[in-house]
């Protein structure tokens, strides 16, 4: 299906599409293409496990969504997935206890183009047991290094597995952590990876060989007397600078909806591991976080659905409450149009600093798929009005100056 949606670009988060089963995830592809995972597991109530590419467009007016392809996996269920960085149509899923490798990609290609076209297939490559949780096993997160030789995985059992790609050949059991695994981060230009669990612990990995480099905690009291704050989610900035930043979300340990506890997203310097800086984003429980491409802009969703934009410097750029009717699960920047290639490879900026044409896509159990754009709310309007009122003003003291010296 094709289907279109008025931008609206200054205001609100936009609906681009219903699915017909709750999203737990969302991952670009590459360029203007992305795919959205979700279901109703192995339950018997009808509600499909899919997987769906979709392609993006923007014609200055509207956004358009075009559905490429859609598979559906029986009772098997992708809650989480990492997209290949230099194979764009690989994607590794993590589908209860184990991972598999995916292959998205149109009948008969063999390159390692992003997927497009008609006739795409979805292929099962490999698969291995990722989790060895006695209870309940669940792979709950899983990221490709930054050059794509290694894949990190985590889950309920709290253990970071280190795996060879392609073949899924284990090199390491990361052990450290007490309880299961929320996220996984990996570092944007060396093998190095950052893991985070309900504990509140985070722990830095050395991929190559093997050990804990840092572990580190965070609280918003400088000298906290016990543990009060844990990390939800957390990513490496893509930029090449020194020392490398690095972003987490963090929420109260112990979450009382009816007491106003605060949540905060931090900047981190991943030399020190040291915090730069917090930014307190309100009362609402924080659930999902992504860094764009250019690695200047972060967007958070929260467990009511709301979405808020963030640069680099963690000042907040724009925030839309309820743009879900539940939880936001997962996030991605996208860039839309026929220059999406050239935004992703260069992040050529226009306005105040905002990358051309990339938004911010979120998905929900709602089954929604939504877009915030990047751009600040009244900006436009402030500009417009800089652009008219400055002449004036320039000529109305030109024409009293003048007025001036001929009385004098």
């Amino acid at each position: 299906p094709f289907a279109r949606v008025a931008s609206n670009m200054a205001s609100a988060g936009l609906e681009l599409f219903s699915s017909d089963c709750p999203l737990y995830c969302i991952c670009r592809l590459g360029g203007e293409e992305f795919c959205v995972t979700g279901g109703g597991g192995v339950a018997k109530t009808g509600v499909p496990n899919l997987l769906e590419v979709y392609r993006l467009s923007h014609d200055g007016s509207s956004f358009f969504t075009e559905r490429v392809h859609r598979h559906s996996w029986g009772t098997e269920l992708v809650m989480n997935a990492s997209c290949h960085p230099r194979q764009r149509h690989t994607l590794a899923a993590g589908m209860g206890d184990s991972c598999h490798l995916l292959s998205l990609r149109p009948e008969g290609e063999e390159g390692e183009g992003p997927a497009s076209g008609e006739g795409l297939e979805v292929h099962s490559l490999r698969s291995v047991q990722t989790d060895f949780d006695e209870k309940e096993p669940y792979q709950k997160a899983v990221r490709f290094s930054h050059d794509g030789s290694l894949l990190v995985t985590g889950g309920t059992d709290g253990i970071v597995r280190c795996w060879k790609y392609p073949k899924l050949e284990k090199l390491h059991d990361l052990t450290g952590h007490k309880t299961e695994i929320e996220d996984l981060a990996c570092h944007a230009h060396k093998l190095q990876a950052v893991s985070v669990c309900r504990h509140g612990d985070a722990i830095v990995w050395d991929l190559e060989g093997g050990e804990k480099e840092a572990e580190f905690t965070w609280s918003p009291d400088s000298r906290p007397l016990k543990k009060t704050y844990r990390f939800r989610a957390c990513c490496f900035s893509p930029k090449e600078e020194s020392p490398a930043q690095f972003f987490s979300i963090n929420v109260p340990l112990k979450w009382n909806p009816r007491q106003k506890q605060a949540c905060y997203v931090v900047k981190w310097d991943a030399d020190s591991w040291q915090p730069i800086k917090s930014q307190k984003t309100g009362n609402e429980l924080l659930s999902a976080l992504a860094v764009d491409p250019s690695g200047s802009w972060l967007g958070v969703g929260t467990a009511v659905g709301s979405i808020a934009i963030f640069n680099s410097d963690l000042d907040l750029i724009k925030k839309v409450p309820n743009v879900h009717t539940w939880f936001v699960t997962d996030l991605a920047f996208v860039a839309t149009g026929s220059k999406a290639a050239k935004v992703e490879k260069t992040a050529k900026t226009t306005g105040a600093g905002q990358p051309q044409r990339m938004v911010l896509l979120s998905v929900s159990a709602d089954k929604l798929c939504c877009v915030t754009d990047l751009q600040r709310r009244g900006y436009f309007r402030a500009n417009v009005l800089t652009f008219v009122l400055i002449p004036i003003l320039v000529l109305l003291i030109a024409m009293a100056i003048r007025l001036l010296s001929e009385r004098l």
